[in-house]
């Protein structure tokens, strides 16, 4: 298996939200033609689920749930609305180093 760079870090055994920003051809948000469409996969290619996402305008998000992230891997969220698909990974993960604001509070240029 070949691990890139996930878009979305989940832990082990969480409940979470998937989340987009829809995005046109000229990569700027925009609406989708239609709500999307969600479909999960591991990375072996097993379906993990699938559903409608929520949301409006150009922010979706669709539930995950302990079940769904039980196992560590490498999850591929495919988007589809009308005949558009977009692309999301996440990486169901066993633990973090260090939380974001914990990074920030280490250093000042990391400061919001």
């Amino acid at each position: 298996m070949t691990w890139a760079a996930a878009d979305q870090q989940i832990l082990r055994g969480s409940a979470a939200t998937l989340t987009i920003s829809w995005a046109g051809a000229d990569g700027e948000p925009t609406p989708p033609p239609t709500t999307p469409q969600v479909t999960v996969t591991r990375s072996d290619g097993t379906s993990v689920t699938t559903g409608a996402a929520s949301g409006s305008e150009s922010s979706w998000t669709f539930p995950l749930t302990a079940a769904h992230t039980a196992d560590l891997d490498l999850l591929t969220v495919d988007w589809t609305a009308g005949s558009a698909t977009q692309s999301t990974s996440v990486a169901i993960v066993g633990g973090y180093y260090f939380t974001a604001a914990q990074a920030r509070a280490q250093d000042s240029a990391l400061k919001d």
